[in-house]
């Protein structure tokens, strides 16, 4: 497992795609933990003068939560405690120039890649016109992992790629599960359909002994009750 952390950034232009997507509430994002998180690789990236542009998405085209990243450089600036310029461009002539003028130790976030339509390829628009500019890749968030998108794939085919510090962890995580004969899974959020497909995982090999629910999934099963 190659962790950035592990490897010279100074003077480096690093594209690292997180995952800051946020609940929403009056047009306004309502940071969790995973925000904060995040700003710690962000943070450790900057002090080692790496050239830091952010990769991140806020809900998907037609939800109500579908919006700019504008907020979410705020949230970044204030835990990182370093001035996080936003762009409200993703990859044309603005996102470009922006990412040509990082100097050391600068964090850059470009406008939510799913303004993209070629974002759901593997390796669209984002992938062409920002691989050139970059050294390196990081992906530092097993919670978009699984998605075959350009932002999380794409660039993995052109740039020397890594995990960042969080991804690392989460990984590590779940390979200490590996020979756990009893666990106890808390299940819950709003994506019914994914945590579906662990519980029968983890149910189906044994391994899960108890599974409490919570959010969406919990008004499922109630449904499912009658």
């Amino acid at each position: 497992m190659r962790v950035i952390e592990d490897y010279p950034v100074k003077g480096k232009v690093v594209l690292l795609r997180i995952d800051c997507n946020c609940a929403v509430e009056g047009g306004r994002i309502i940071p969790g933990e995973r925000i904060r998180m995040h700003s710690e690789t962000i943070k450790r990236l900057a002090e080692r003068g790496a050239r830091v542009v952010v990769l991140a998405h806020q809900g998907r085209k037609g939800d109500e939560d579908f919006m700019t990243l504008k907020q979410h450089a705020g949230v970044l600036s204030e835990y990182t405690g370093i001035p996080i310029t936003y762009v409200d461009d993703v990859a044309q002539e603005k996102a470009k120039r922006a990412i040509s003028n990082l100097k050391d130790g600068e964090v850059l976030l470009l406008e939510n890649v799913r303004m993209l339509d070629s974002e759901t390829m593997e390796e669209g628009s984002i992938v062409s016109e920002l691989s050139p500019l970059a050294d390196y890749f990081v992906l530092d968030a097993l919670s978009v992992a699984h998605r075959a998108h350009s932002s999380v794939v794409g660039f993995a085919r052109r740039i020397p790629s890594f995990y960042g510090n969080v991804l690392a962890k989460e990984i590590e995580a779940l390979q200490s599960l590996r020979n756990v004969n009893s666990v106890t899974f808390v299940l819950g959020g709003s994506k019914g359909k994914d945590s579906l497909g662990i519980m029968e995982r983890w149910l189906s090999d044994g391994k899960a002994k108890v599974v409490l629910v919570g959010g969406a999934l919990s008004i499922l099963f109630l449904k499912a009750k009658g």
